[in-house]
């Protein structure tokens, strides 16, 4: 997919991490193509940043393009409501 890994490089600068695991970079490209997406990795992984980073590179490929998924939905099931709120916390400074 054309641009993807400059993308995803530029949503990792947004996040302040180098890259992805290349597991992590395989979902967030699946999920990109338009295919449903299920992850099922420990904590600390970086799972719950493929979902955040998802919409910032589908954002960017998607201008000026077909093939895109017009608006996709991202649910995230996770019970760990306080990590969710820290990296809420995280980001808003």
């Amino acid at each position: 997919m054309e641009g993807l890994e400059s993308a995803v490089h530029n949503a990792c600068q947004v996040f302040g991490v180098e890259k992805l695991f290349s597991e992590r970079f395989e979902a967030l490209k699946t999920f990109i193509s338009g295919i449903d997406v299920f992850l099922n990795f420990p904590t600390g992984l970086e799972r719950s940043l493929v979902f955040q980073m998802a919409p910032l590179v589908h954002a960017e490929l998607s201008r000026g393009h077909d093939g895109f998924v017009a608006n996709p939905v991202i649910i995230v099931i996770s019970p760990l409501v306080s990590l969710m709120e820290d990296q809420t916390n995280f980001l808003r400074k």
